[in-house]
């Protein structure tokens, strides 16, 4: 009996050595991939690597573009590939440059160049380029494919073509991680905003600062107020978390606030500061209109402490609105 029941034995240990031999063939890790990355961890799809890339479970998000890079059979180019493409090498390197690196293996980008890639088209069927797939992770699904599994899709239009924060946003969200987006040098805004600062600077250095008696100590007044603005305001927050300056929400519209207390985006910086300079502003003009002004200017004196209360009021009322959008429940707003 004991010898016939070897063969059984034998035969069960093949049969489990070959399913787990089938598994571990049909699975992709992340660190296999290592050879195809290039700098910024994007990797290039062809016809030779299609198979290995694009079938068998997997741990990670598959994030695709599908592009063009030459004209189609009819002689026509793609203006919308050559416009997403820098916006997408822009996204890639973020990712490279912002993503923790613990957190790398979450994902993987490709870039696939149907020209260069027949099989891709053929098993999806393509009609329309470009396109933006993200597949999630499918670790126990041996039969994983780009052409058979479902997606997240990103819509490309010629609005959004050009707005990289926009398509790392998409990225980041389904991967669950934190992405920083670099701002473009915009040459317009650099320049509205030099000659708007050069202005203000020689509007209060010609007729400012000559009322002022001891310049030295309005200028430490200054340096200090700007530290507590600095330290009150979260931008040490916003470094350490390194939040982008500008957050955009679906309709691509700028959010000046978050809708929490326990988080805040970079122009909040900006909003709050102003917001308590010019609180600040009117307290101290309304002392200044009491005691500084002469006695001789009496309507004038009080046709400005009316104006002044009204714009505190206002900027109060302002600022309580804000404070509303971070805590909803608070029931003490204007």
């Amino acid at each position: 009996m004991v010898l016939g029941r070897r063969p059984m034995a034998c035969a069960a240990l093949v049969v489990l050595w070959t399913l787990l031999v089938q598994s571990v063939i049909g699975a992709i890790s992340w660190s296999e991939l290592q050879t195809l990355r290039e700098a910024n961890g994007l990797i290039r799809v062809t016809e030779s690597n299609y198979e290995l890339v694009s079938k068998g479970a997997r741990e990670f998000y598959s994030m695709v573009l599908v592009t063009s890079s030459v004209p189609n059979s009819k002689g026509e180019e793609c203006g919308l590939c050559a416009a997403l493409q820098p916006t997408f090498d822009k996204v890639v390197d973020s990712f490279h440059n912002s993503v923790r690196a613990d957190e790398k293996h979450l994902y993987q980008f490709f870039l696939l160049d149907v020209s260069k890639n027949p099989t891709f088209v053929k098993e999806m069927r393509l009609r329309t380029i470009p396109h933006f797939f993200v597949y999630p992770p499918s670790p126990e699904e041996e039969s994983f494919a780009w052409a058979r599994n479902p997606l997240y899709q990103y819509e490309v239009t010629e609005a959004n073509v050009g707005d990289a924060m926009k398509l790392a946003d998409f990225a980041a969200k389904l991967v669950n991680v934190r992405v920083r987006v670099p701002e473009s040098f915009d040459v317009s805004t650099f320049f509205s905003s030099f000659v708007g600062f050069t202005v203000v600077f020689v509007a209060l250095k010609k007729l400012v600062r000559a009322q002022i008696a001891h310049k030295s100590r309005y200028s430490g007044c200054l340096f200090a107020l700007l530290i507590i603005m600095v330290s009150i305001t979260g931008l040490k927050f916003t470094q350490i978390n390194r939040i982008p300056f500008l957050a955009k929400n679906d309709k691509g519209a700028i959010m000046f606030f978050a809708g929490s207390m326990s988080w805040q985006f970079g122009i909040e910086i900006v909003s709050v500061s102003l917001m308590y300079l010019l609180m600040a502003s009117c307290v101290l003009l309304l002392i200044w209109l009491r005691r500084g002004l002469a006695k001789n200017h009496r309507r004038a004196r009080i046709i400005l402490i009316v104006m002044t209360n009204v714009s505190l009021f206002y900027a109060f009322s302002y600022f309580l609105s804000c404070y509303k959008i971070k805590l909803p429940d608070y029931p003490y707003a204007i």
